[in-house]
């Protein structure tokens, strides 16, 4: 690929003036393939550098999809996720993204993927906190005769 600078300048027997440019190849090679994409419906440089010089060549990043929440929403689902889940209404003891999902789906009708709840917990600051599991039929009374007993304890 040829970097070097290419000398644009009008002939002065087609007209009176007389333009002298230096232009990057690469610039000129993205106006000529920009201007034969507007002719199928794409946006060209040229306007760009009609507008803003050289500085509006320079490519721009697309906005991107607009977000599925609004602000006031994740500030719902944040506060939601704080709040815990209600075992009578929500039938579950604690949030799961799978829960997550569903409730964001029955509430906001917005579906989305487990991976993106998990995003958006991270996005709000918010971790993935579980308590130390334990044996439900452990005794008290057998573990600190264990530690009194022991030569480990």
């Amino acid at each position: 690929m040829w970097r070097g600078l290419i000398s644009v300048t009008s002939l002065p027997a087609q007209g009176a003036y007389r333009l002298t440019a230096t232009v990057p190849a690469m610039a000129i090679a993205d106006i000529t393939a920009d201007l034969q994409g507007a002719a199928v419906g794409r946006p060209a440089k040229g306007h760009r550098y009609n507008e803003m010089s050289v500085d509006g060549l320079v490519s721009h990043t697309a906005p991107g999809p607009a977000p599925k929440l609004t602000e006031a929403q994740m500030q719902e689902l944040r506060d939601l996720v704080i709040a815990g889940p209600d075992p009578e209404t929500h039938q579950v003891v604690r949030w799961r993204c799978v829960d997550l999902r569903e409730e964001v789906n029955r509430r906001f009708s917005v579906t989305v993927t487990e991976g993106t709840i998990g995003k958006w917990l991270r996005k709000l600051k918010l971790t993935r906190l579980q308590p130390r599991p334990f044996h439900p039929k452990k005794d008290p009374a057998a573990q600190e005769a264990f530690k009194k007993t022991s030569v480990l304890c």
